[in-house]
């Protein structure tokens, strides 16, 4: 084999994978959920976008979220990049403790789908007899020109 032939089989190997790895593109934005289950209050239900101060006003708010990233005590100012925003997602209140709502997944189709679970109490099972109030929040980090929207079981939320 000639040195130009050699040569252009290594160029063309190399656009080749250039172009691939170009069209191989992973998703624009993250989704992370950055709390544990928490009950919500003060919040409407369907989807409310917050920041890290009303985050932490949540009763039962524990952050997931690495110390890295969560707001310095005695800051005002919202810690979140210009591109993240946080998100909660609560479905009404419940008749009895037990309930949980989890992020579930993240499909890019039409617009990005923000997917959640609501955990019902097994049938029979010991709950506590008071009224809750289940919610998720998540933070979208990323840039993107779709729009978002939120799913719980199924069913689009407002």
């Amino acid at each position: 084999m000639t040195d130009m032939n050699l040569r252009n089989r290594i160029v063309a190997l190399a656009l080749i994978v250039a172009f691939t790895a170009g069209c191989a593109t992973g998703p624009a934005i993250q989704v992370e959920q950055v709390d544990a289950p928490i009950q919500c209050q003060n919040v409407a239900q369907g989807v409310t976008p917050i920041s890290m101060q009303q985050l932490a006003s949540l009763k039962g708010s524990r952050l997931l979220t690495p110390p890295s990233q969560q707001q310095q005590a005695g800051d005002a100012a919202d810690q979140a990049a210009p591109t993240s925003q946080m998100y909660a997602i609560y479905d009404g209140r419940k008749p009895t403790g037990g309930y949980q709502l989890t992020f579930s997944q993240v499909k890019e189709m039409d617009t990005w789908e923000m997917h959640f679970t609501l955990i019902q109490p097994e049938p029979g099972s010991v709950v506590t007899q008071a009224m809750t109030q289940p919610c998720s929040v998540i933070m979208v980090t990323g840039q993107t020109d779709k729009a978002l929207s939120f799913w719980l079981d199924g069913k689009r939320l407002k």
